[in-house]
């Protein structure tokens, strides 16, 4: 049996660096994850981090600060010059963010210099906000702040920091430099919102205490701010589409869809030490998981009060995650022991009765688990490690989708998964038609036609589709193919009806027929989808998109015309056709969620009986 003191000690270990910016404190004494850059003219003769009072009579203190001498590098001087400071970081389209950052200009001789420094906010090269210091000598220091606001047009990634100039050479460049530029405390925080519209939210409750939404299928988290609760373990949407918490040993719960959010109300005591939460059908049911025979207690939670009501136990286990969904006959809620047993568990939140699923197949894991059903039926899992899962709620099999990265950095220290909307932003097509798209007119026949794509890293599979162009229905059925492009060995293959799910393209003309598959796990490289053509032969062009990590060949893909067959589509022509796409849909259920019985286990009678 495993020890649960070493994910308790995490807890007490886990850094409180900001994690808004990589090493946005430059508390790791370095320029770790920034990128220095000299302007057309400019250097720095001294870049460093060191010990720095970045507010000198503030009450900051000393704490490591980036340091340059800045200016322009030969004479004559082209206006301000020196260097840009930057770093790549994930933001979404529409929310609109706000940067800042503190800053010194000193300088060792009583002499003035006219031009201390000048500091500006940049967002991909643009000016988002300034200040500059000015007549600048050991008498007269300057201290300030910038700070300023920028709203990103689309999900991406956008280069963010500041340019530090100024329009003279340096003073004693070359080993005697007397005036010095210094920068600390890079923030970065979401404006006027709180988690609005699909996502998924965790807080790094054994981290930095901020609540991040995560896109669940890159893993890319976007800092939202600071929780007040400094113990947030279970996490679920709620009414009105809010954001709520509920601590393991604080006995709080919040309300934290603005951060840093406010307390609604004490629980009282829960039980245990580690907390789930999930808001199904009116009621917001949390889990309180204790080492031992004690188990994990299941009650509700009054979201108007924040009074717990315990209402079953489950002895023996120990999950610190619920997800509750209708069953057979009543809420059924799903456990994850990701402690001792490393299985997914079924329960009767009324009874606390519990039937082992199965084993999650990872292995001796040792971590903490956020649970959440996507709409659709999908359950989705966050580990304390930053490891993003699906798990079969029939088997309890745990498939890999992503790690959690904050600035390109893999971070742990999770607790809590709550998913708002549908599929939770978990879903994408590698291939898709974009805004600009229009209709393609080609002839029908026996052959396959499709669309040839490059993964830039590993991405998980389990859907396939054909595009309606028109947008009122297909016709008839379409057979739908995955090859590896250089082995051209068929990974999969499903058959897409008129009566399949149907999805919106990304730019809206027309919509997708898609099939489930079983999952796979593509490695990074090329592969082809393609599917039989049969009547419906028209094609959206000559606007094709893809989400970030795809690079879509240039042209179509397809077999001999007109009788070539459901084949590796070996043949390139030139028309940017889209007629067949695969991806991975969070927000959709599998092709059959088996009804168990309450006492089904594998093997034994009504295990597995369909719906």
């Amino acid at each position: 049996m495993k020890s649960i003191t070493a994910v308790l000690a995490v807890a007490a270990l886990a850094g409180t660096a900001s994690a808004q910016f990589t090493n946005g404190d430059f508390e790791t004494g370095t320029f770790a994850g920034w990128t220095i850059a000299n302007t057309p003219n400019g250097t720095a003769s001294v870049q460093n981090v060191e010990m720095w009072d970045i507010d000198g009579p503030g009450p900051l203190g000393t704490n490591f600060a980036a340091n340059f001498s800045v200016g322009n590098a030969v004479a004559p001087n082209q206006g301000p010059q020196g260097i840009e400071l930057t770093q790549p970081l994930s933001l979404m389209g529409g929310t609109t963010y706000t940067f800042s950052f503190d800053w010194s200009a000193t300088r060792t001789s009583t002499t003035t210099n006219s031009e201390g420094g000048i500091f500006e906010l940049i967002v991909d090269g643009a000016v988002i906000a300034s200040a500059a210091a000015g007549a600048t000598s050991s008498t007269a220091p300057h201290y300030g702040s910038v700070s300023g606001a920028f709203t990103p047009g689309a999900n991406g990634s956008y280069s963010v920091g500041v340019r530090i100039t100024r329009p003279f050479t340096i003073p004693g460049v070359g080993g005697a430099e007397t005036l010095f530029q210094h920068v600390d405390n890079f923030d970065q925080m979401p404006v006027g919102g709180g988690p609005v519209g699909p996502g998924a939210y965790s807080v790094q409750s054994n981290g930095d205490d901020h609540l991040y939404r995560i896109d669940l299928m890159t893993g890319v988290a976007t800092d939202m701010g600071l929780v007040g609760l400094n113990d947030a373990e279970g996490l679920s949407d709620g009414p009105g589409g809010g954001l709520f918490a509920v601590g393991g040993t604080v006995e709080e719960f919040w309300d934290i869809s603005s951060p840093p959010g406010s307390l609604v109300g004490a629980t009282g005591p829960l039980g245990g030490i580690d907390s789930g939460l999930d808001f199904h059908n009116g009621s917001m049911w949390y889990a309180s998981a204790d080492s031992g025979a004690a188990g994990t207690n299941i009650g509700r939670i009054n979201v108007a009060t924040g009074a717990a009501t315990l209402v079953s136990n489950a002895p023996g286990v120990f999950f610190d995650n619920l997800a509750a969904r209708d069953g057979v006959g009543g809420p059924e809620a799903f456990g994850v022991d990701g402690i001792f047993t490393d299985s997914l568990y079924r329960v009767n939140p009324t009874t606390g009765a519990t039937t082992l699923v199965g084993n999650l197949g990872l292995g001796d894991i040792s971590v903490q688990v956020g649970t959440s059903f996507g709409p659709a039926g999908r359950l989705i899992a966050l580990f304390s490690d930053g490891n993003i899962y699906t798990i079969d709620t029939t088997t309890g099999a745990a498939t890999f989708v992503a790690q959690v990265t904050v600035g390109g950095v893999p971070t742990s220290g999770w607790e809590g998964l709550a998913i708002i909307g549908p599929g939770g932003g978990m879903s994408e097509l590698f291939v898709d038609a974009g805004a600009a798209s229009t209709s393609q007119v080609f002839s029908g026949g026996n052959y396959v036609a499709g669309t040839e794509f490059t993964l830039s890293t590993a991405k998980l599979c389990n859907v396939l589709g054909y595009i309606d162009v028109e947008g009122d229905g297909l016709a008839e059925s379409h057979q739908i193919g995955l090859w590896d492009a250089n082995t051209q060995a068929l990974l999969a293959q499903v058959t897409v009806t008129p009566g399949s799910q149907t999805a919106p393209t990304a730019g809206g003309v027309g919509q997708w027929f898609l099939e489930d598959i079983s999952p796979i796990n593509l490695p990074a490289g090329t592969y082809r989808v393609a599917g039989i053509v049969g009547n419906e032969a028209n094609a959206l062009s000559n606007d094709k998109v893809s989400p970030a990590g795809i690079t879509l060949s240039s042209g179509y893909v397809r077999t001999d015309f007109p009788s070539g067959g459901f084949a590796f589509p070996n043949l390139s022509f030139g028309s940017e056709a889209v007629r067949s796409t695969a991806g991975f849909l969070g927000g959709m259920p599998p092709a059959c969620e088996p009804d168990l019985t309450t006492g089904a286990i594998p093997g034994q009678p009504g295990f597995g009986v369909p719906n």
